[in-house]
């Protein structure tokens, strides 16, 4: 009988520190859970606004800074290369270009040059001696055909090489020391980009060295593939030697009054959107869509979407924009 009430009371004693454990363990789990979620953010008005608790570790993340207007440089930095430069021949100028198809055509070019003054001038003498009864309607036509064909080329050759950002015609009447550049610009930031305008170019070749240049020609033909406009850039007699296929990136800035600037910490992209984070009240920011512009290496303008004296988080946005666009 004693061996059976042992029993019993170790089971029933074992019952109740199992239910003492679950209870323990639930009250556990529920306490972690309660104060996980006491410190996530709420993400409203699908994503537009989020709020942080006052205990919430991710507010340790994000800073903000009042902005306001000031004057800066509108940049458009544009990627670009040297293209050809003239210099002195024995004889004659001598034409350098950056590859071998752009020479042949520039070869091309000329040879139809000369040919269309040959026919031309062949063409009115023909004329004259058919007026004057010396030649036959066949000659006549002939040379007609002759002076055509050879415009017809020639338009050719020339329509290819201002394709390509070349005026021929340019070229031909530089003096000996001029090189041109060709830059590609994106087609959203064309609008800075001013014909005449002095811009600021820095070469691979020459880290060190600011150099001057100014813009002689715009395009008139978006890349249908990376949408942007081919402006050529003119240098006269560059303090360094620059080499045909030489890289470097133009600078076309330009001074702005009364705008805001922000580091680049502070845009986040999306779908080909930027936006920034503003803080509207102690712990709740809110998303705003921004229209920008580049304005150095580091910073950006922004042309709409924030107004002077707003928060604008500087640090912490990847954060805001993952819980945003719900990444």
């Amino acid at each position: 009988m004693k061996t059976n009430y042992l029993k019993q009371l170790s089971i029933i004693t074992i019952l109740i520190l199992a239910v003492l454990t679950v209870t323990s363990c639930g009250e556990s789990a529920n306490g972690e859970s309660k104060s996980e979620k006491e410190q996530k953010p709420q993400v409203m008005d699908n994503g537009l606004t989020i709020k942080f608790p006052e205990s919430s570790a991710g507010l340790k993340q994000i800073t903000t800074t009042p902005v306001k207007k000031s004057n800066s440089n509108v940049s458009v930095i544009a990627p670009a290369r040297v293209v050809s430069s003239i210099s002195t021949g024995t004889n004659d100028k001598i034409f350098l270009f950056e590859s071998g198809d752009i020479t042949t055509l520039f070869s091309s070019y000329r040879q139809n040059k000369q040919n269309v003054q040959r026919t031309t001038g062949n063409l009115a003498r023909i004329k004259d001696m058919f007026e004057n009864h010396a030649v036959t309607g066949k000659d006549l036509n002939d040379a007609e055909t002759d002076a055509a064909n050879a415009r017809s080329a020639f338009s050719e050759m020339e329509g290819k090489l201002r394709s390509a950002g070349y005026n021929p015609m340019e070229i031909e009447t530089s003096a000996p020391g001029t090189v041109w550049i060709i830059s590609d610009v994106p087609e959203s930031q064309l609008k800075e980009v001013q014909h005449g305008e002095q811009v600021h170019i820095r070469f691979d070749s020459y880290p060190d060295r600011h150099i001057h240049g100014n813009v002689s020609a715009i395009g008139d033909v978006v890349d249908p593939v990376t949408r942007s406009i081919k402006v050529r850039v003119v240098l006269h007699n560059p303090p360094v030697k620059l080499l045909p296929g030489m890289f470097c990136n133009v600078d076309f800035g330009n001074p702005v009054d009364g705008i805001i600037e922000l580091p680049l910490t502070s845009v986040v992209s999306v779908d080909g959107k930027d936006y920034s984070f503003v803080e509207t009240s102690p712990g709740e920011f809110v998303r705003k869509q921004i229209v920008s512009a580049f304005s150095g290496q580091d910073k950006i303008i922004v042309l709409s979407g924030i107004n002077s004296g707003e928060k604008v988080v500087t640090s912490g946005s990847i954060l805001l924009k993952g819980l945003s666009f719900g990444f």
